[in-house]
C-alpha cells in the first residue's frame, strides 16, 4: 500500500514512534505531499536546528508528490463543501485531491478529511 502522511500525522508519529507500526504494512510506501514538506520546512526553520534536522530526516525518507497539477480537482472539492456549507482549509483539498490523483491513502490526524472524503469519495483515509 501506498500511504501519504500529513504534517499532523508525521508530528504524531514524531511523538508516538510506536505507532507507525500500527498503521503501515511491511510493503508500504510512504509519501508526504509538497505542502506538508513547505508546512514542516516553516516550522523547522522557526524551531531551529534541532527541529531542521529532524525535518530533513523526515523529508528524505518520504516520496514527495506534487500537489499543483490536481488543483481543479481541489478547487471541485472546495466548491462541493462551501456549497454543503461546509468549511475545511483549502491545502487539504490540494492534498486529498493529490492522493486520490496518485492513488495514495492519506494517513492523518485532521477529522476535516472527513469533510473531504464526503465530496470525494475516492479518498482513501486512516485517522490515527
Amino acid at each position: 500500500m501506498k500511504s501519504c502522511l500529513d504534517t499532523s500525522a508525521i508530528l504524531k508519529l514524531k511523538r508516538e514512534p510506536r505507532l507507525l507500526e500500527t498503521i503501515l504494512g511491511e510493503d508500504d510506501q510512504l509519501f508526504t505531499t509538497t505542502i506538508t514538506a513547505y508546512e514542516l520546512l516553516v516550522g523547522a526553520h522557526f524551531y531551529g536546528k534541532k527541529e531542521k534536522e529532524f525535518v530533513d530526516r523526515i523529508l528524505d525518507s518520504l516520496n514527495i508528490v506534487g500537489v499543483e497539477e490536481h488543483f481543479h480537482l481541489a478547487s471541485k472539492e472546495t466548491a462541493d463543501l462551501l456549497k454543503d456549507g461546509k468549511r475545511v482549509n483549502d491545502l487539504d483539498t490540494m492534498i486529498a485531491a493529490s492522493c486520490v490523483v496518485n492513488n495514495l491513502r492519506i494517513v492523518t490526524t485532521d477529522e476535516d478529511f472527513k469533510k473531504i472524503k464526503e465530496v470525494l469519495p475516492a479518498l482513501e483515509l486512516s485517522l490515527i
